[in-house]
């Protein structure tokens, strides 16, 4: 089952590069640099500071608990077919 969901996040985050020994993909760039930034914020402020919602405002744990009663009931409907 595939969802798509939106992050909103509306922080601000400071980052003292003198203290990091950067790789040479980090220092380049791109996907490196977005994890080592994102890594760092989730260690500093935790995952309370963004949401993430579902296109029809779902959460991202409603949706969870959604695909695993879908899988659920899909089991139960079927447990002679396995």
């Amino acid at each position: 089952m595939i969802k798509t969901f939106t992050i909103k996040l509306d922080t601000e985050i400071t980052i003292d590069f003198t203290i990091w020994a950067l790789s040479d993909a980090e220092q380049r760039g791109g996907d490196a640099t977005r994890r080592l930034v994102f890594n760092h914020f989730i260690e500093q402020r935790g995952v309370d500071e963004f949401e993430i919602k579902e296109t029809n405002s779902n959460s991202l744990y409603e949706a969870i608990a959604g695909v695993v009663k879908a899988q659920n009931d899909y089991i139960l409907t079927h447990k002679n077919e396995f």
